[in-house]
């Protein structure tokens, strides 16, 4: 009986010690393959939003340099503010995910489609930063102060994507990428280096804050009419016609008649037409690749008779609407320089860029096979 009982107190103890062995190499097969997959994840992230990162060392690093130029309740504003507004703007995302129905109606679908990078997004970011500016005119003069304040409201923004994108990143392999519906994520990067440009500069072109608030403002007021033309074409002509009055309206309500800066004299009519030019060259354009993509779904047996002549006439008409664009912005921008010299200029690409019809790089697909 004691032999039977220490052989099966040997039985049970080993086969505990196989079961304990296999179950620890269950789970360290799952570790391992859950490292593997949280790896994969991570480096996929950085890959994919290196973007997101670079913003938040680049901001953080300039704020390093930059922040003992403004008061510290004054960075914690913009900074708090921004990133309120973009929890507020993953909110609605979520909560249009809980009630389909809501991103259905008429507004939402305006306004909040593609949320949080959507149009209210993108145009309330604006507005709010831009009452900010007002309120805190002290930094006019002082590049390095309006650099500090710029650092702040990106490094809340940036913190606030990297965070909501990092936790679709865990929840999926393959996330849809982050963008607004309208804009290209090209087009939007070109356009934030312009505008941060065009905010600069106006501190050596200009004489008091509001060539500074001037940009945002007008951008604001394009970017909303674009947005409505875009899902209404029949109110393109109306939305068009309301940027001019609006434009003539912040020039004339903001700008002096003429000021001086650096020995140099400047007009407020020559920052009028630049606008009004940029606004029609971004609209010419868009009409020209209108025109291109209107012969190349009606009009094609017109203009190919033999097989031959597929390549040629397709390449001939692309690279004539391309030069012609470019030409366009090329003599726009110029022109800008000539009047205003680099504020012009960069004011001149903000209203091109803001422009959301606007075609600038010539990627329209052939369809003549």
């Amino acid at each position: 009986m004691e032999q039977l009982y220490w052989w099966s107190l040997a039985t049970l103890l080993w086969s505990g010690w196989q079961v304990i062995r296999q179950v620890v190499r269950l789970e360290a097969h799952k570790l391992a393959q859950f490292k593997r997959i949280l790896a994969y994840q991570f480096f996929y992230f950085l890959r994919n939003e290196y973007k997101l990162t670079l913003t938040i060392f680049s901001s953080a690093l300039l704020l390093l340099v930059t922040g003992n130029a403004v008061k510290d309740n004054v960075l914690q504003t913009f900074f708090w503010l921004n990133v309120a507004w973009w929890l507020l703007q993953i909110f609605v995302k979520e909560l249009q995910n809980i009630a389909p129905k809501l991103s259905k109606r008429l507004f939402f679908k305006i306004f909040w489609e593609g949320s949080p990078l959507s149009a209210v997004g993108i145009i309330g970011a604006l507005c709010i930063n831009s009452y900010l500016l007002y309120f805190y005119q002290g930094f006019f003069g002082n590049i390095t102060l309006l650099l500090a304040l710029l650092a702040s409201i990106f490094l809340g923004t940036s913190i606030v994507f990297w965070i909501f994108r990092f936790g679709q990143y865990r929840s999926s392999l393959h996330p849809a990428p982050l963008q607004n519906p309208y804009i290209s994520n090209e087009r939007l990067d070109l356009w934030l280096v312009v505008l941060i440009s065009c905010l600069v500069l106006a501190q050596m072109y200009g004489n008091k804050f509001t060539f500074v608030i001037l940009p945002i403002l007008v951008t604001s007021v394009i970017l909303v009419t674009a947005f409505i033309a875009k899902q209404h074409k029949h109110f393109q002509i109306a939305m068009i016609v309301f940027q001019v009055m609006f434009i003539f309206i912040l020039i004339y309500a903001f700008l002096p008649d003429f000021w001086l800066k650096n020995g140099t004299c400047y007009y407020r009519s020559d920052l009028l037409v630049i606008l009004i030019i940029s606004l029609l060259i971004s609209v010419f354009a868009d009409k020209i690749i209108a025109f291109y993509q209107f012969l190349q779904e009606k009009y094609t047996v017109y203009f190919v008779k033999k097989p031959v002549f597929h390549v040629w006439v397709t390449y001939i008409l692309r690279g004539l609407i391309t030069l012609t664009i470019t030409s366009l912005l090329a003599w726009g921008v110029l022109f800008a320089f000539q009047k205003v010299e680099l504020y012009g200029m960069s004011l001149s690409l903000l209203v091109i860029f803001s422009n959301i019809h606007t075609k600038i790089s010539f990627d329209v697909p052939i369809k003549w096979k």
